[in-house]
């Protein structure tokens, strides 16, 4: 029946029943499989052929790539101009090209102009020159004179303009703005003195009051409270000048106690006169 010659030491190995590993008259054998070979020193020793083969493949590789990054880099330039034009869409905006044909350019309804000159002539102070600067001036007493330059585009008719900054605005605290300003008067200038002179030369750090140029035509008055209350504060239009590409104008003040004072910077929010210019030919 059963052949108790093929019970082999090296093939079966007793189990302990018991919990604490004592072994009794109840000794369970288990047999030993094929997989057990692994445990054996030659099958560790065989696993181990295979990570070292593994590891040598990946370091040369690695070896390969850095061998290869110097013709890699040399390959990979950045394209120039003749290389986009060769390309099908050189346009990297593929179909804005074409787009900005269909659609119509926006309409811009003003062309603006800030002063390249500023100063203050005093009706106190005849004979004091201010110079040229970013002060702005205006009072019954005090007159400021712009110059600005005409904007070469655009219709006929000219406005002189007034920003006042938003009420949070920083710039707000810069606006010294007192008294009633419902009645600012803009006036050209069109002479150095009674016998003529052209108003390009006007040199703005030899200007006072008693060799002030001649002023022209009131052009329009601006009500700066309309400004400050939030409001568009602007003349009515006039006609721009067709025999120089230079304004110059006179700011002053009709009502008493009116007085504005500020510094006119370029920049935003915007504060301060400008010369605008319509877009169309109104």
């Amino acid at each position: 029946m059963f052949n108790s010659s093929k019970l082999k030491e090296e093939e079966y190995v007793p189990l302990a029943t018991t919990i604490d590993g004592d072994t009794n008259d109840g000794t369970v054998y288990a047999r030993r499989g094929h997989d057990d070979k692994a445990n054996t020193p030659g099958g560790a020793l065989f696993s181990s052929n295979y990570i070292i083969i593994a590891c040598l493949l990946v370091a040369a590789l690695s070896a390969c790539n850095v061998a290869l990054l110097p013709i890699s880099l040399r390959s990979s330039r950045p394209l120039n101009q003749g290389d986009l034009d060769n390309l099908p869409y050189p346009d990297q905006h593929l179909g804005l090209d074409r787009a900005a044909l269909v659609v119509p350019p926006p309409v811009q309804g003003w062309y603006n102009s800030w002063p390249s000159k500023i100063t203050t002539i005093s009706s106190k102070l005849k004979s004091s020159v201010f110079g040229e600067g970013a002060n702005v001036i205006v009072s019954t007493e005090e007159t400021t004179l712009m110059q600005f330059k005409v904007p070469q585009i655009g219709g006929p008719s000219c406005r002189v303009a007034f920003y006042a900054p938003p009420g949070r605005s920083p710039r707000a605290a810069d606006l010294d703005a007192t008294g009633d300003l419902s009645e600012i008067e803009v006036w050209t200038v069109i002479a150095l003195t009674n016998k003529g002179g052209d108003v390009k030369d006007l040199d703005f750090n030899k200007i006072s009051y008693a060799n002030r140029p001649i002023r022209g035509e009131l052009v329009g008055m601006i009500n700066v409270g309309t400004a400050l209350g939030g409001s568009n504060a602007t003349t009515i239009d006039f006609a721009c000048p067709r025999e120089s590409d230079l304004l110059t104008v006179m700011l002053r003040c009709v009502r008493v106690g009116c007085h504005l004072r500020y510094k006119q910077v370029e920049m935003i929010p915007k504060m301060g006169f400008e010369l605008v210019r319509h877009a169309d030919n109104r």
